[in-house]
């Protein structure tokens, strides 16, 4: 998996991780309020409920009590017949008992609680005066709604009327709520994370296909590739980007056209340089001619003098259209060529073009070239050119008699080395940082472009290669190049 593939991944497994977290705490949260409100409504309900069934049989208790009063009659037995005919017609009453004001039971559903306090759910609450209700665990009868009701008339009290119904069926419906909410809530949350995956998967995918786009955008294809555009924002981006794309390619294209013109501007200008020495190997001959052709003029009969000249008259048109066509062939703008070269014969070749110049200041030249050195995957004549800048330079560097050094071996089994090395004035420390920059140079105004070093490194980079310079004033300057050997690297055209 590629690294931008996984910066997606990471990016979508984030944002579901984030909506996934926020939205299950957020329905967690709703659902436990949904589940806490209808519980109260719920438990409020059988609560009135109790209340109103418990209120409705007190009448009859009531009633039964002040008759009890005035009749001076039995009250438990007619309180025993009214609560088990009430028991009956209510399914889901547990019991129901009448306690008097000392806690003691007058009459209840079960009969083995006469006699006893059991009937009572709490002593403190048969002294309320007011109706009390609330869901409790009775130990005989488990999970009951108990109602506690005052018996009293105008200040006077018997007890109080309790009534336990049955919480059972409130309690499992409360947990059947329960268990749907939380299902609901489930399956809820993973259509919604299932909805956001998809949306974020589309959403990702489309950066996915931009952050590859942008990764794999390749400006030596003839067809740049687009990708589909939606019409969103990632859309917007999308299509600006194939936008930026295409100028990129025409800003390449324009680069590249300055870029040969700069190579060629520098090769002009090398020749200007070379101006003396080319003049002075084709007026040598030149000369020569003039003479052979005014002595076969004075004595055209001596047809075996005039052959000898004739012989030296080729001999010097030859060596003439020998440094013509060299001069042409470095000043030629042309498209690159690729083969293996021999770098040695590059060397041999320059150095007899600046024979003149070498010769000039008397320089002690030095080659140390190993003859079994591998030939490099390059461009014959660039590296001619960069081999002809860094010589020009050691050239103007260099008093007369100074000394130049050329060092080429193997540098290892997969590389070529070539030092150039001047005893010149050499190069300040703090400039050594930016002699390859374009249009820097330290000779005077109009003996250099500052483009020679520039081109040299660009030649050099174009080709797989590198070339670094240490330097000593006025003590040395050694260039180093370092090239690939043939077959381990291919040019970029």
């Amino acid at each position: 998996m590629s690294s931008i593939k996984i910066r997606s991944l990471k990016l979508k497994s984030k944002i579901i991780l984030f909506i996934g977290v926020l939205f299950t705490f957020l329905m967690i949260g709703v659902s436990f309020f949904m589940l806490v409100q209808w519980r109260n409504l719920m438990i409020e309900s059988n609560i009135e409920r109790a209340e109103d069934i418990t209120k409705a049989f007190s009448i009859n208790i009531l009633d039964a009590l002040i008759l009890s009063e005035s009749n001076k009659t039995n009250i438990e037995d007619q309180l025993e017949y009214l609560v088990r005919d009430f028991s009956k017609k209510v399914n889901d009453i547990k019991f129901i008992a009448v306690v008097d004001n000392d806690n003691k039971i007058m009459a209840h559903s079960d009969l083995s609680a006469y006699s006893t306090n059991k009937g009572s759910l709490d002593i403190s609450s048969n002294k309320t005066k007011k109706i009390v209700s609330a869901i409790c665990e009775h130990p005989k009868y488990e999970w009951i709604i108990a109602t506690v009701l005052p018996l009293q008339i105008a200040g006077k009290r018997w007890g109080v009327l309790q009534i336990g119904i049955d919480a059972k069926p409130l309690l499992n419906e409360i947990k059947s709520l329960f268990f749907v909410l939380t299902i609901s809530t489930i399956l809820f949350t993973i259509i919604i994370l299932s909805i956001a995956y998809l949306s974020i998967n589309k959403i990702t995918s489309s950066f996915s296909e931009l952050t590859n786009l942008l990764d794999n955008i390749d400006f030596e294809l003839d067809e740049l590739k687009e990708i589909p555009i939606n019409n969103d924002e990632i859309g917007f981006l999308i299509r600006n980007v194939n936008a930026l794309q295409k100028r990129l390619v025409n800003s390449r294209e324009q680069l590249l056209n300055a870029q040969k013109q700069i190579y060629h501007a520098e090769k002009l200008a090398s020749i200007g340089r070379l101006a003396s020495g080319v003049a002075h190997e084709i007026n040598n001959p030149l000369n020569g001619i003039k003479s052979c052709v005014y002595a076969i003029n004075k004595n055209p009969e001596n047809i075996g003098q005039n052959r000898e000249y004739f012989g030296l008259i080729s001999e010097g048109l030859n060596h003439i259209e020998m440094v013509v066509q060299k001069l042409l062939g470095f000043a030629h703008q042309q498209s690159q060529i690729v083969a293996n070269v021999d770098i040695s014969e590059a060397i041999s070749k320059v150095v007899k073009l600046l024979n003149f110049q070498l010769n000039r200041k008397m320089t002690n030249l030095i080659t140390n070239i190993d003859s079994e050195l591998p030939t490099i995957h390059a461009d014959a004549n660039l590296i001619q050119e960069v081999i002809m800048n860094l010589l020009l330079n050691s050239i103007d560097a260099i008093d007369n008699n100074g000394t130049i050094k050329i060092d080429m071996g193997k540098k290892d089994d997969k590389n070529i080395f070539l030092n150039i090395e001047d005893d010149g004035e050499g190069i300040k420390k703090e400039n050594l940082q930016i002699i390859f920059d374009p249009f820097y140079t330290s000779k005077e105004e109009g003996q250099g472009t500052g483009l020679g070093l520039s081109v040299s490194l660009g030649i050099i980079e174009l080709h797989g290669g590198s070339i670094v310079v240490d330097s000593t004033p006025n003590k040395k300057t050694i260039f180093k190049i370092v090239l690939p050997i043939a077959n381990k690297n291919k040019i970029r055209t």
